[in-house]
């Protein structure tokens, strides 16, 4: 990954960091945490996907969030994915 790439991850994971701390109201995430098993929940989902919509203008439905297999590092992964390629498109 380029370094503009690893710029973009790191400040893709801090800000979703911040937004499911803030939600879920948990003093922290590890990566491989859910955001079912750290007490998310549909209106929780919907806070944190408009949220993702308002600063990264991506649109990731509520459902993303709520699948079980969902972690923080694999929504980070495919929210830094969606950012890149509608940055290059």
């Amino acid at each position: 990954m380029t370094q503009s790439g690893e710029v973009r991850l790191e400040s893709t994971e801090a800000f979703l960091r911040a937004v499911w701390c803030d939600v879920l109201d948990v003093p922290a995430v590890r990566n491989e945490d859910s955001f079912l098993a750290l007490g998310g929940d549909s209106i929780s989902a919907v806070l944190c996907t408009n949220r993702i919509r308002g600063e990264l203008a991506i649109d990731v439905p509520a459902e993303t969030l709520l699948a079980e297999d969902m972690t923080f590092a694999a929504l980070t992964r495919h929210l830094t994915s969606a950012t890149i390629s509608r940055m290059t498109s």
